[in-house]
């Protein structure tokens, strides 16, 4: 159709994260995929996150039991406000959690530590400009994957400085995600974001071939 692009982004408006252990073992090849050195690791600033965004990360697909939720929440109710991962751990060491329920609140806080590091992502963001966050090459199940996914649009949607910033949220291969078994946490941020557009600007876009 003839059509060109009216303001083509430069390189310096251009942002890729990717999982940390992915960049450090595919970095360079992202590099060469993407034609760009702004290829980041995806580092979450745990201080940065508040008590309902752990509840959401130990729970995401972790269980349809309401009784193990509420028994998460009570734990991290009982924290300091100053809580540490090792304040959660042991936490959850002594709670009257079964032990199949344990395993998995530690099996996700060992996922959840990868990416928790001072270096934020939202840092690194180019506002006005493109910002990927690359999950190719993830070895973790869809539940996990969520859980991180999650927690980027909730400290996306909080973070006071960008309160008045119009995001669009364009997520490819939106098929993949949105099938049988997907956690109910997830499309509930999902749904969020959506009711959200109306007063904070933010926009979804669902790139699928399959709708």
């Amino acid at each position: 159709f003839n059509a060109q692009p009216m303001a083509p982004i430069t390189e310096g408006q251009f942002r890729v994260f990717l999982d940390p252990l992915v960049y450090t073992k595919y970095g360079d090849a992202f590099k060469s995929e993407y034609k760009t050195s702004n290829i980041y690791p995806l580092f979450i600033d745990p201080s940065t996150l508040r008590s309902e965004d752990w509840a959401i990360a130990l729970a995401t697909g972790g269980s349809s039991d309401a009784l193990y939720i509420k028994r998460i929440f009570k734990i991290l109710r009982k924290l300091p406000a100053d809580f540490s991962m090792e304040d959660i751990i042991n936490s959850i060491k002594a709670s009257d959690l079964t032990e199949a329920q344990k395993g998995f609140a530690r099996a996700r806080l060992e996922i959840l530590d990868e990416y928790l590091k001072k270096d934020d992502f939202v840092n690194k963001l180019i506002l006005g400009g493109v910002n990927i966050i690359d999950f190719r090459k993830v070895m973790y199940m869809p539940d996990d994957i969520f859980t991180i996914m999650t927690l980027i649009i909730s400290k996306l949607q909080k973070k006071k400085e960008f309160e008045d910033e119009p995001f669009v949220f364009i997520m490819n291969e939106a098929h993949l995600y949105f099938k049988k078994g997907i956690a109910k946490e997830f499309v509930e941020s999902i749904e969020n974001l959506i009711r959200r557009k109306r007063h904070g600007a933010n926009w979804l876009l669902l790139d699928t071939h399959l709708p």
